[in-house]
């Protein structure tokens, strides 16, 4: 069986489909650690939205670590709540998973009532780019799922704290085109991109 599909697939799918393959079919102890240089910026990701987030008045959903369908499940509860800000809410559906930086609520009409939300995520980066484009988009389908509403609108919050907008409906072709790749790929039994050696 394999994985959901995250928003991390289509970082892979962007550096190298077959990447994206052996994410989902591949022997996970073959898999090679992080460099040290990886790692930093990993570990600057991780300060950054904490130094970005402690001056924000936000709630986290609470469920046990690992338990993503309790953590969905939570996430929707405090959906329905109207809560103005959450924190690495859990977005799930059977084939998808998704955990955004920041679920920010709007007003307007959805399946939750007066309101909905829009996914927001934090980067160290100075401009948005083409994997962030993806992954907004990525949320706002599975927030469509939960909420009845896709948000037209995403942000990115950048270095030095400078927000972007981006157009989820100019942008939603791209990344359907996108996820049908990926879709794909996952599927198939086997799969080599034209720049992986055979063997």
């Amino acid at each position: 069986m394999t994985r959901s599909l995250s928003a991390s697939s289509f970082r892979s799918l962007l550096h190298c489909p077959h990447a994206l393959f052996l994410d989902h079919h591949g022997n996970a102890s073959l898999k090679t650690e992080l460099d040290e240089f990886e790692q930093y910026l990993l570990d600057e990701g991780k300060r950054f939205e904490q130094e970005i987030v402690a001056g924000k008045d936000y709630v986290q959903p609470d469920y046990p670590e690992g338990d993503l369908d309790a953590g969905a499940e939570a996430t929707l509860q405090l959906m329905r709540l109207g809560t103005p800000l959450i924190y690495q809410g859990v977005l799930k559906t059977e084939r998808f998973v998704g955990v955004p930086d920041l679920l920010v609520k709007r007003d307007g009409k959805s399946s939750l009532g007066g309101w909905f939300y829009e996914p927001s995520e934090i980067k160290t980066s100075k401009s948005v780019k083409p994997f962030h484009v993806l992954q907004v988009c990525f949320y706002a389908m599975l927030l469509e799922k939960v909420q009845g509403r896709r948000s037209r609108n995403a942000t990115v919050v950048l270095a030095d704290e400078p927000t972007e907008t981006v157009d989820v409906a100019v942008e939603w072709e791209w990344f359907e085109e996108h996820l049908a790749e990926a879709k794909a790929i996952i599927a198939t039994v086997a799969r080599a991109c034209r720049d992986c050696q055979p063997g």
